[in-house]
């Protein structure tokens, strides 16, 4: 396996607002970094809710994380 070394930088999400299915609930994202290259990105005004009322984002390889709360995902 040959994990990616994409590099993002300067990516914003500005006023991602709404409510998602309940599909996923209580998850309403999942940030996938590249785990050898770099992950900046910036969420300002993010208010995504599931129907349950939670906002759940999972992340995986994403040190610092702006504007959202992680909760951490690794892959084996």
């Amino acid at each position: 396996m040959n994990p990616s070394a994409a590099k993002l930088d300067a990516i914003q999400f500005i006023d991602v607002i709404g409510k998602t299915s309940n599909t996923y609930d209580p998850v309403v994202a999942r940030i996938e970094c590249p785990p050898n290259g770099t992950c900046d990105l910036i969420f300002s005004q993010w208010n995504s809710v599931a129907p349950s009322g939670n906002s759940t984002v999972l992340c995986s390889n994403y040190a610092h994380p702006s504007g959202v709360t992680c909760t951490p995902i690794t892959y084996y």
